[in-house]
């Protein structure tokens, strides 16, 4: 735009405000502002860019005539707000300390059975381990049965090697005895052949 333009005073009334701070209630107050800035200024001359320095301005002082208003205008809305908060909340509380309360009975009762289950648990795992710990015990006793019974059979198997040894030394003894008796007999009896056969000869001459 080749005509120098400024800004319209933006000026909001309270009573405007329900109105213009909705989705897209400002949209008018944009375009004007969009359209007194549109034009570009001779940067090239002092004139020109005090131009675009104030143009900016401007969109500032617009920008902070229309944000003013809607923060008071939020701020009343909150404040307004304010008790209807507080008395939703006062009542949620009071229902949430109703629902425990009211709950708390089954709360306890649900209690109680996790505690009797996790002791019926544990008490059934201490039966499980005493009986492996009895069943351990049998196994081992008859284990050391087993091996004592095996110890005695290896010592009867011993013992009646060694009385079979025994006996069959006994019997070689008495065996190579009466054979140098039978062995002395013989010789006795053959030298006494002898000497009766020298005495026939002697007695012959």
């Amino acid at each position: 735009m080749s005509e120098v333009t400024d800004l319209t005073v933006i000026e909001i009334k309270p009573e405007q405000a329900p109105v213009l701070y909705v989705a897209g209630g400002l949209d008018a107050y944009l375009e004007q502002i969009r359209q007194a800035v549109n034009e570009v200024p001779d940067l090239s001359t002092k004139k020109g860019r005090d131009r675009v320095a104030s143009l900016a301005a401007q969109v500032s002082r617009s920008k902070t005539a229309i944000e003013k208003p809607g923060r008071e205008y939020l701020k009343r809305l909150k404040e307004a707000v304010r008790p209807a908060e507080a008395e939703i909340k006062r009542f949620v509380d009071a229902c949430d300390e109703l629902r425990d309360a009211t709950r708390r009975p089954l709360t306890e009762w649900e209690a109680e059975q996790e505690r009797i289950k996790a002791e019926e648990a544990m008490n059934a795992l201490h039966a499980e381990a005493l009986e492996m710990n009895i069943k351990f015990d049998q196994e081992l006793a008859a284990k050391f049965e087993a091996d004592h019974e095996m110890a005695l059979l290896m010592n009867k198997d011993f013992d009646r090697d060694r009385e079979e040894q025994r006996r069959l030394a006994e019997q070689a003894r008495r065996e190579h005895e009466e054979r140098i008796k039978r062995e002395a007999a013989e010789q006795a009896r053959r030298d006494a052949e002898a000497k009766h056969k020298a005495e026939i000869e002697a007695a012959a001459r």
